[in-house]
């Protein structure tokens, strides 16, 4: 049996009933859409200000860096005149006895690089330059000190004016906060020394150098050498620790993280690249392609045919083989890149008539036929080829912990993006933002977020600092002044290193660091002119210390 039609009244309703449905959802689509639009324009509208803001930026910083220019060539052009350099020289307008004056003064200075042997690149250096100007303004009857007041007094007078210089620095650790960072070395007379740096994105601080003779280096005795320094800077300013990987800081980390919990330890990154990079080198197959790279690399640079040879390339400016000291970091990465880099060279060389004309005869012809076998060997290139690709990210990441500019944990962040091809995933906006200014920019409307990223991102991740300074200590403490007590190693130390931190300090107000202050003014003040960013992040950074 059929089934019987449905009545009229049932079907009308049925068909009300869906009619009322599909048009709740056409208006429940509707709606969806005309939401999504508008959230659409929106994000296209912020895209937009992130493009201006940024474009502004750039023309900002590029109108700093033309003025700048500007203002460099100016005073180049003032200094040729001076100096007799450009066209219109001066001394077209002086009379005799002035120019023979000139002549006499420029003879004198020339005479004093050439037998105190001076780099000539010192004639461009400020200081050298800002004493000539101070000797002129002295006039003719200025008698220049003698050495107790240079090595004295004067020294420290330098320091005193240092220490004022380092003023606008410090301020920074009260917003920013600021990172010990230490390291140990043995000087020219055999006497254990500590160097206490205060590192953050502003410079890194000499502070302290401390003769640990007849004291046994453990973890106790470095925490009481950096006690006073954790007092004398202030616990809520010190963010970090950063040592390299002896266990004595370790343990001296340990001790002093638990009398002050909110003080981190940060290992040394570029220590610890350096530590994965040898960890390869002992892989058994990384062992073979090390070692034939030392046999190559030995036999070429003992002698004087091959070292020849390798120089006259390209015009006499080819590429020698490199042999770094054993306490630089990455040696094997580097001998063995270049190496690779000279391949097609050395085959040529060793194909060569003058070389079967060299060595085919002999007692080296054994040795010779040796390194013309590995010259030649394919199965190895592809190895060293390998070891050479599985080092370079590592070696990139060390190099840049090891920088002065980029071992900041922001910029390594940065450079971590990069390395590993995660552009989507890029923080910081193409162009001259880096992390730090970007949370001064975006971050205000969470100042307590915004200081604590700031402080985060601005410290260094590396220990890097210690040892330049160490390089400073030997340019002070060489061989032929190896009498120096340790007070007066520490004062020229002292000036000879932080100069360049006050200096770099005075510069910067031209360069990124006003870019970065006027963008957290600008950011403050379109906001209905509350306290600016640098108020707010002192404010938080008292809060994040208390």
């Amino acid at each position: 049996m059929s089934n019987p039609p449905p009545s009229p009244g049932s079907h009308g309703t049925d068909a009300g009933t869906s009619c009322a449905a599909s048009s709740s959802d056409e208006l429940l689509e509707n709606s969806t859409h005309a939401i999504f639009k508008h959230f659409k324009r929106e994000v296209r509208k912020c895209e937009e200000v992130g493009k201006e803001e940024q474009a502004a930026v750039r023309a900002f910083q590029t109108a700093k860096v033309l003025a700048r220019e500007e203002a460099h060539r100016a005073e180049e052009s003032a200094l040729d005149a001076v100096s007799g350099r450009g066209k219109r020289k001066i001394t077209d307008y002086l009379s005799d006895d002035a120019q023979a004056a000139k002549a006499a003064a420029d003879e004198a200075i020339c005479l004093l690089f050439a037998g105190l042997r001076l780099p000539e690149r010192h004639a461009d250096h400020p200081l050298w330059r800002n004493a000539v100007r101070s000797i002129a303004r002295a006039g003719t009857s200025y008698v220049p000190p003698k050495r107790d007041y240079v090595g004295g007094a004067g020294l420290q007078l330098c320091r005193k004016r240092i220490d004022e210089g380092l003023t606008g620095v410090m301020s920074s650790w009260k917003r920013h906060g600021v990172t010990i960072a230490s390291d140990m070395m043995t000087d020219k007379c055999g006497r254990p020394q500590a160097n206490v740096m205060l590192v953050n994105d502003t410079g890194a601080v000499f502070v302290e150098s401390i003769d640990c003779k007849m004291e046994k280096k453990t973890g106790g005795y470095i925490a009481r050498l950096l006690r006073p320094i954790l007092q004398k800077v202030g616990v809520e300013n010190i963010v970090a620790f950063c040592t390299d990987g002896g266990s004595n800081y370790h343990s001296a980390c340990r001790l002093l993280i638990a009398e002050n919990p909110r003080i981190e330890h940060v290992p040394c990154a570029t220590h610890v690249l350096d530590l994965l990079m040898e960890d390869v080198g002992r892989q058994a197959w990384a062992k073979e392609v090390v070692g034939r790279a030392s046999e190559l690399i030995n036999y070429t640079r003992s002698h004087h045919w091959t070292r020849q040879y390798l120089r006259g390339v390209d015009g006499g400016k080819g590429l020698q083989m490199l042999r770094p000291a054993g306490t630089r970091f990455g040696t094997q990465h580097i001998a063995v890149s270049r190496l690779v880099e000279l391949r097609s060279t050395l085959v040529t060389m060793v194909l060569c008539d003058a070389w079967k004309a060299e060595w085919a005869v002999g007692p080296k012809k054994a040795a010779a036929e040796t390194f013309h076998d590995q010259i030649m060997d394919k199965d190895w290139w592809p190895a060293a080829e390998l070891f050479k690709r599985l080092l370079l990210l590592p070696f990139k990441a060390m190099r840049a912990t090891d920088s002065a500019t980029k071992g900041m944990m922001g910029r390594i962040y940065e450079l971590m993006l990069e390395l590993t091809a995660i552009s989507d995933r890029k923080l910081v906006k193409e162009g001259s933002y880096s992390m730090e200014a970007w949370w001064e920019w975006h971050g205000t409307d969470h100042p307590l977020l915004m200081a604590l990223a700031c402080r985060v991102l601005t410290q260094p991740v590396s220990a890097s600092s210690c040892e330049r300074n160490w390089a400073v200590w030997d340019t002070v403490h060489t061989a032929r002044r190896n009498r120096l007590g340790s007070e007066k190693c520490k004062d020229l130390v002292y000036v000879a290193h932080n100069w360049k931190v006050v200096h770099n300090w005075h510069m910067a107000d031209e360069g990124a660091g006003v870019v970065s202050g006027h963008l957290a003014a600008a950011a403050s003040s379109s906001r209905g002119g509350a306290a600016t960013a640098e108020g707010q992040q002192q404010q938080m950074g008292q809060r994040l210390a208390s």
